[in-house]
């Protein structure tokens, strides 16, 4: 295990415009021969799990409501989507990948279009920038 500073930038692009989310933590690097994990409280109520592989990131969101969204370069997957009004289906496609990351940190790029209920609600880009902590 390794502690580290994740800053995350997340960017919704829908037909009603753009919104920009920014996130900067404290995180846990967990790193074995096929898996990067990076591990960090969102808030006091959720914590948030990247598990990141050569072509592949799962996210897993745990709290109040659970979550697990899969990305892949140009594959479909959907995910039970909770929320306070009930569950719909949230499919990810993922368009373009990059992950650089080591028990020391690194960088992780990637862009995705998200639909809900089968129907097209915008792109997602996500940069994240991972760095050790001394």
């Amino acid at each position: 295990m390794t502690k580290a500073w994740v800053r995350a930038t997340g960017t919704q692009i829908s037909p009603n415009g753009a919104e920009t989310v920014e996130l900067a933590t404290e995180a846990e690097i967990f790193k074995n021969i096929d898996d990067c994990y990076i591990v960090y409280k969102n808030d006091s109520d959720m914590t948030t799990t990247l598990k990141i592989q050569k072509d592949r990131v799962d996210i897993f969101n745990n709290g109040r409501y659970n979550s697990r969204m899969v990305f892949e370069k140009d594959k479909k997957h959907i995910t039970p989507y909770m929320t306070e009004s009930g569950v719909s289906d949230l499919g990810i496609i993922g368009k373009n990948m990059h992950m650089d990351l080591r028990t020391t940190g690194g960088e992780l790029d990637m862009s995705y279009h998200l639909l809900l209920d089968d129907k097209y609600i915008g792109t997602n880009e996500l940069k994240m920038i991972v760095r050790e902590v001394n």
